[in-house]
């Protein structure tokens, strides 16, 4: 193993399967990446979502019928599992990422996670130290509903206020406190 000047990369020579190779360089021509830049992002993936499955179960089902499953579960509810799973579920992905509770790190873990498991496509934007964050998905007014007190719960905790958040049918938008990122 070589590691380079700046210490964030290491070039590393692997031995790997012909048939997954080859899955590997047509998606990345698809995608019109570099192979080093394609198998970065699939081990970046790995070692933020993937590698936690074991210590922290999880179900693979299709968008689609989670949609049609959140359709049926009335607001209430889904404000109060919301505000429920935001008490203890970041915490516990933070935790098996040995990443502390702080805006840092939980806007990190939204970023990675959030959109390695599909749950989001995460924007970030900072203006005179006003940190805004949209969130876009497509599964509906409930699910930006659970996200909204899903986030709120966690950042009221780590704030010690409550966060402003606009919610729309399949986004949202989070209002940080000035200087929070």
């Amino acid at each position: 193993m070589k590691q380079s000047n700046n210490n964030q990369h290491v070039t590393r020579t692997l031995r790997l399967k012909k048939e997954p190779d080859t899955i590997m360089v047509n998606d990345a021509k698809e995608n019109g990446l570099s192979i080093n830049t394609y198998y970065n992002q699939v081990i970046d993936k790995f070692v933020n979502s993937f590698r936690l499955i074991d210590k922290f179960p999880c179900l693979a089902i299709p968008c689609e019928m989670i949609k049609e499953f959140l359709n049926e579960i009335p607001e209430e509810k889904m404000v109060r599992l919301g505000k429920i799973f935001g008490q203890y579920i970041p915490k516990q992905s933070l935790f098996l990422r040995e990443k502390d509770l702080s805006a840092q790190n939980m806007i990190l873990l939204m970023k990675t996670a959030g959109q390695d498991n599909n749950w989001f496509q995460f924007n970030d934007q900072n203006h005179n130290g006003q940190s805004k964050i949209m969130l876009k998905h497509q599964n509906g007014i409930n699910w930006s509903i659970f996200l909204k007190n899903f986030y709120q719960t966690i950042f009221h905790e780590i704030f010690k206020t409550k966060i402003k958040i606009d919610v729309g049918n399949n986004s949202l938008v989070i209002f940080l406190p000035k200087n929070s990122s």
